[in-house]
């Protein structure tokens, strides 16, 4: 049992404590309080980013109709479309996945139009200038993640058709 590999991240971080370590000195693995923070991260992190997600695809779904249309003659292709028996669930596999593209557009429409945070950041890794302004190195440059996935600039057409 000592020698089993981790089945998941809550067991591998576990199986990286240290119970020798504290917040006053650096040593290997982690203390309690460090996986307390990463669990509870991925908890929130995973909530809210899907719930966003969700959100955004049934916002957008709703007003295009024609799309809703096309996904359910995809999904209904492969067999992965729940009509006729609702005890039936088609399993989800790689290869059904890989087949739906687009489906696969449409998601990927989604989150470049309605992104599950606002903002990124980057690290100037050297003095330059942008449009007129000047960064230097080791700045923080915010990115509003809806300005730029809808700038037409890079986005010539939003049509996922």
């Amino acid at each position: 049992m000592e020698n089993e590999q981790p089945k998941n991240l809550i067991a591998l971080l576990v199986s990286s404590l240290n119970e020798e370590a504290n917040d006053d000195q650096v040593l290997s693995g982690l203390t309690r309080a460090e996986i307390f923070d990463e669990v509870l991260m991925m908890i929130m992190t995973g909530y809210e980013t899907t719930s966003t997600a969700l959100s955004w695809f049934i916002f957008f779904a709703s007003k295009n109709p024609q799309i809703q249309q096309r996904m359910k003659e995809e999904l209904r292709k492969h067999h992965l479309l729940m009509i006729d028996n609702l005890k039936y669930v088609p399993p989800l596999t790689v290869d059904n996945l890989t087949s739906l593209t687009y489906c696969e557009c449409v998601t990927k429409e989604v989150l470049r139009l309605g992104p599950v945070f606002g903002l990124t950041s980057r690290i100037a890794t050297y003095d330059t200038i942008v449009d007129d302004v000047k960064i230097h190195r080791g700045q923080t440059i915010l990115i509003a993640l809806h300005n730029i996935n809808t700038d037409a600039r890079y986005w010539h057409h939003g049509d996922p058709q």
